[in-house]
C-alpha cells in the first residue's frame, strides 16, 4: 500500500512537473513572440531610438537611426556618442547630458548636428531621458528625428532675409513693411528721408499715418484695403511728410507678403519731388517761352501798327506846322490848330509805346549808371507821391549798363505808376538794384545770353495780383483799370523796351501780398558818359535834297516843309528810281532824306548803291520805327543821322544842318 501510494503521490508530482514544464514553454514561446513583436516595432519606427550609457558607448539603436547614419547594426557596439556630435556642439551637447544624469529630468527638443558615416551632416531633434535597472539609473535613452529639411530651410530662410536686407539697405529707395498699421521693418533710406530713427518707426504707439500727407490719406488707405482683399495695385503717387513737415513727392510699388505668418504689405518707395520740381519747373519755363512767343508776335504786330501810324500823323504834323506857319497867333483858328499839335504829340506817344513794347528800336543808348538813373526816377516819382514810401537799397560799384536813358527811365515810372496805383491808401514801395550773373538755365526761356547783369527789383505793398491776371500782365492794351483810366500799354511797352535791350523784366504777386518787378539789363564794359542836351531851333538851309519814301503824303509835306526852309527838293517814291536820280545829280545834292521801310527796294538797299556812286554821300535816315537794328547798322556803316517820325520843323532843320555842317 506503501508503495502504491509513493508511486500515485510520484505520478502527480510528474504530472505537476509536466503541466509546469508546459506553462513554462508557453510562456517561453509568449515572451519569444512579445520580444520578436518589440524588435519589429522598435526596428520600424520612424523615429529613431537608441541607447547608450554615461560615458557615451552606444548600447543600442533602431534601424531607423542606423539607416540615418549609415551604420550596420554590428557597428553600433563601436560608436561613441561624442564622435557624433559635430565638434562646435560638443560642449552643449555633454553638458545636457550631464544635467539629465544629475537632475534624472527628462529634457525635449534638444537640436544637434550629428556627423554621418559618409561625412555628411545631419540634424536631429532628440528627447532624452534615463534608463533604470534595479532601480539605479544605467543608461540613457534617446529619441530623435530628423529636421535636417527644416534646419535648411530655416537657414535658407536666413539667408534670403540677409540678402533682402543688403538689397534693402544699399537700396536708393525707402524700402518698409507695413504689419496691421505698424511699420515692422524700415531700411536706412527711410531714416535718412523721413528723418525719424528706427526705433521711432518701431515704437508700438508710432502710427503710419503720420508719415502720409492730409491730402494723400485717403487714397493710402484705400489701396492698402485693396491689397489686403488680394487685389493687384499699380505703381501710383501720392505724398509724404517727414518728421520736419516738409512734403516729399513719391511713387510706390506694394505687394502682399507674408511676414512673420502674417499677411503684411512690402512697399518700395522712389522720392520724386526733385524730379517733380523739375517737371513744374520745365512747366513754368515752357509757359515763359509761349508768353514770349506769344508777345514777340503782338510785337510784330504792335510795330507795324506804330509805324503805318507815325506816317500818318507825319502827314498831319507837317500840314498843321504849314498851317501855323501861314497862320497870326490871333486867328481863331490858331489856338484850335495848336490843340491838334498837342493831340499828335498824344500820338505820338503812344506809338512811343506801342513801339517800346514792340521791340522797334531804341533812340540813344550810352554808357549808364543805373544806381544815377533809378535815383533820379525815383526823385522825380517821389515829389508827387508823398503818401508812398520809398526804400532804396543799392549795391556799390555797379555794373555799367549801355541803355536808352529815356526808355529806362519810362519802364520804371511805368511800374512806379502802375504799383502807385496798387496802392490807394498809401504803401511803401522798395527798389534794389545789385550785380547778378545768370545762367543758361535762367535765361534759356527768354533767349537772351548767360553772363552778368544788373538786376532792378521794385516791390510794392499793395493789393497784388492773381494768377490770371499776373499771366496777362504784360499783354498790350490789357488793364484792370476802369474806362477811360489808361490804355493798358504801360507794362506792355515796359516788357518791350527791356526786351529790346537784349533783357529781361519779370512779375511775381499773389492777391493781397504786393508785387515784385524784377529788370534784368546785360552788364557792359564801357564806362559811363555825361548827358549832354541840346536846345532846338529852327536851322534853314538853301541845298538841294533828294527826298525819298514811298508814301505819298509824306512826301507831299516834307517837300513843303524843306521848302520853308529854304531847300530845293527833288522827290520820288520808288528806291531805284532814287538811285537813278542820285546818278544824274549827284554834284548838286548835298544830303538824301531816305525812308528805311519800302516796298520793292528797302531803305538799306538804295543807301548800299548810293554809296557806291559817291562813297562820301550824306544821308540822313528817317523810319516811322524808332532806331532799330538795321538802321543802327547803316549808321556804324557811314549814315550821317536818322529822325523818326512824326517830326516838326524844328527837328527836321536840326538834324539836316547836323549832316550838312
Amino acid at each position: 500500500m506503501r508503495i502504491n501510494s509513493k508511486i500515485q503521490e510520484l505520478e502527480q508530482k510528474i504530472t505537476a512537473l509536466e503541466k509546469e514544464c508546459l506553462t513554462l514553454k508557453r510562456l517561453e514561446k509568449k515572451r519569444r513572440e512579445t520580444q520578436e513583436k518589440f524588435k519589429a516595432l522598435y526596428d520600424r519606427r520612424l523615429l529613431c531610438i537608441y541607447a547608450h550609457d554615461f560615458q557615451g558607448n552606444f548600447l543600442d539603436a533602431n534601424m531607423a537611426a542606423l539607416n540615418l547614419l549609415g551604420f550596420r547594426r554590428e557597428e553600433i557596439h563601436s560608436l561613441n556618442f561624442a564622435s557624433l556630435i559635430d565638434d562646435d556642439q560638443l560642449p552643449k551637447a555633454l553638458e545636457e547630458l550631464k544635467e539629465i544624469r544629475q537632475t534624472g529630468f527628462q529634457k525635449n527638443f534638444m537640436e544637434f548636428k550629428l556627423r554621418k558615416k559618409d561625412g555628411d551632416h545631419v540634424w536631429v531633434e532628440t528627447d532624452s531621458s534615463l534608463i533604470y535597472r534595479d532601480g539605479e539609473p544605467y543608461a540613457i535613452l534617446g529619441v530623435a528625428r530628423d529636421i535636417t529639411d527644416r534646419k535648411n530651410a530655416e537657414k535658407a530662410l536666413r539667408e534670403s532675409e540677409e540678402k533682402f536686407r543688403t538689397v534693402a539697405e544699399q537700396s536708393p529707395n525707402m524700402i518698409f513693411i507695413n504689419k496691421k498699421g505698424r511699420i515692422v521693418y524700415a531700411n536706412g533710406k527711410c531714416e535718412e528721408v523721413m528723418k525719424y530713427r528706427r526705433d521711432e518707426f518701431y515704437a508700438p504707439d508710432f502710427d503710419f499715418m503720420t508719415l502720409i500727407a492730409p491730402e494723400s490719406s485717403e487714397l493710402i488707405i484705400s489701396n492698402f484695403k485693396k491689397h489686403l482683399r488680394g487685389e493687384e495695385i499699380a505703381p501710383y503717387e501720392y505724398s509724404l511728410m517727414d518728421k520736419n513737415g516738409k512734403k516729399i513727392e513719391v511713387i510706390i510699388t506694394t505687394k502682399l507678403i507674408h511676414y512673420e505668418d502674417e499677411s503684411a504689405i512690402l512697399g518700395i518707395v522712389t522720392d520724386i519731388t526733385q524730379r517733380k520740381q523739375a517737371e513744374q519747373e520745365k512747366k513754368r519755363l515752357e509757359v515763359q517761352l509761349q508768353q514770349a512767343q506769344k508777345m514777340q508776335a503782338i510785337g510784330t504786330l504792335a510795330g507795324g501798327i506804330a509805324h503805318d501810324f507815325n506816317n500818318l500823323l507825319m502827314g498831319i504834323q507837317g500840314r498843321i506846322t504849314l498851317m501855323m506857319l501861314e497862320t497870326i497867333a490871333e486867328h481863331p483858328f490858331f489856338e484850335h490848330l495848336q490843340e491838334i499839335e498837342n493831340y499828335i504829340r498824344s500820338g505820338a506817344q503812344l506809338t512811343k509805346q506801342l513801339l517800346g513794347f514792340a521791340r522797334r528800336g531804341k533812340y540813344e543808348v550810352k554808357p549808364t549808371d543805373l544806381n544815377h538813373l533809378v535815383t533820379k526816377s525815383i526823385q522825380m516819382f517821389g515829389r508827387t507821391r508823398k503818401e508812398i514810401t520809398i526804400q532804396t537799397d543799392f549795391q556799390e560799384k555797379i555794373r555799367t549798363v549801355e541803355v536808352d536813358r529815356s526808355q529806362i527811365e519810362q519802364v520804371l515810372l511805368n511800374i512806379y505808376v502802375n504799383a502807385w496805383q496798387a496802392m490807394p491808401g498809401g504803401g511803401k514801395l522798395k527798389i534794389q538794384i545789385e550785380n547778378i550773373t545768370l545762367d543758361e538755365n535762367f535765361v534759356g526761356p527768354h533767349k537772351v545770353n548767360a553772363g552778368n547783369y544788373v538786376k532792378v527789383s521794385i516791390t510794392d505793398t499793395g493789393i497784388g495780383m492773381d494768377e490770371s491776371i499776373l499771366k496777362r500782365v504784360f499783354d498790350p492794351f490789357f488793364t484792370t483799370k476802369e474806362k477811360g483810366r489808361g490804355t493798358g500799354l504801360g507794362l506792355a511797352s515796359a516788357y518791350g523796351i527791356i526786351k529790346n535791350h537784349d533783357g529781361i523784366i519779370t512779375a511775381r504777386s499773389k492777391k493781397g501780398e504786393g508785387a515784385t518787378f524784377n529788370l534784368y539789363l546785360p552788364a557792359s564794359k564801357k564806362s559811363t558818359e555825361e548827358d549832354r542836351r541840346h536846345e532846338l531851333e529852327i536851322a534853314a538851309g538853301s541845298e538841294t535834297i533828294l527826298l525819298v519814301d514811298d508814301e505819298q503824303m509824306i512826301i507831299d509835306v516834307g517837300q513843303m516843309l524843306l521848302n520853308k526852309l529854304g531847300y530845293r527838293v527833288i522827290a520820288t517814291r520808288d528806291g531805284k528810281e532814287a538811285i537813278e536820280i542820285y546818278q544824274q545829280h549827284k554834284d548838286e545834292i548835298a544830303v538824301v532824306v531816305l525812308d528805311m521801310v519800302m516796298p520793292g527796294m528797302g531803305g538799306e538797299e538804295v543807301y548800299a548803291n548810293i554809296k557806291k556812286i559817291n562813297p562820301d554821300v550824306k544821308v540822313l535816315l528817317s523810319s516811322g520805327y524808332s532806331l532799330n537794328g538795321q538802321a543802327t547798322e547803316l549808321l556804324m556803316r557811314g549814315c550821317n543821322g536818322f529822325i523818326q517820325k512824326p517830326f516838326g520843323m524844328q527837328a527836321l532843320s536840326k538834324k539836316i544842318r547836323g549832316v550838312l555842317d
